[in-house]
């Protein structure tokens, strides 16, 4: 066999290594899902009990999040030709933290710090001083600022065949 023809059988091997496919490995989908759900409020004068219903609406959204992902996964799998299988991996994204209205960043980021939707504020005291509205000072008042909802974005891969 010359140096050509061991060349041009190579080549043909290699080619035939390309060409066939490898048994399929398996694939994945990802895609975002958006859940929602409100806060049931017991008592919106107090901190503990507001956590606590923040806290169940997160748990209830969290399945609205994944139905919501899953079925965006399944429109990808079928424009893809793959079947969505089981799922794989779940990831909240992580926000930047933020102490403002609620909503903004984490679920438990309360208007007055990390878990904390209470809190003390204070508020102008207005007069009427030569015939003008003036701030003639402040006074401290306790404040409660529950969310009426909590929103939860995730992450969700699915296996796909």
């Amino acid at each position: 066999m010359s140096h050509r023809q061991s060349v041009l059988a190579a080549a043909t091997v290699l080619g035939v290594l390309v060409a066939v496919p490898a048994v399929a490995s398996a694939g994945t989908v990802t895609a975002n899902g958006v859940g929602q759900a409100k806060v049931a409020l017991t008592d919106r004068h107090h901190n503990a009990p507001i956590v606590a219903a923040v806290t169940a609406a997160h748990a209830a959204a969290v399945p609205l999040a994944i139905a919501d992902a899953r079925e965006e996964a399944q429109t990808l799998a079928s424009a893809a030709h793959l079947t969505l299988g089981a799922l794989e991996s779940v990831a909240e994204p992580a926000s930047v933290p933020f102490f403002g209205p609620p909503g903004i960043g984490t679920y438990d980021d309360g208007p007055f710090g990390p878990g904390r939707f209470c809190g003390t504020v204070r508020l102008p005291i207005f007069k009427k001083v030569h015939g003008k509205r003036r701030v003639t000072g402040t006074r401290k008042v306790h404040r409660c600022e529950p969310p009426s909802s909590v929103t939860v974005q995730l992450s969700v891969t699915f296996a796909a065949s």
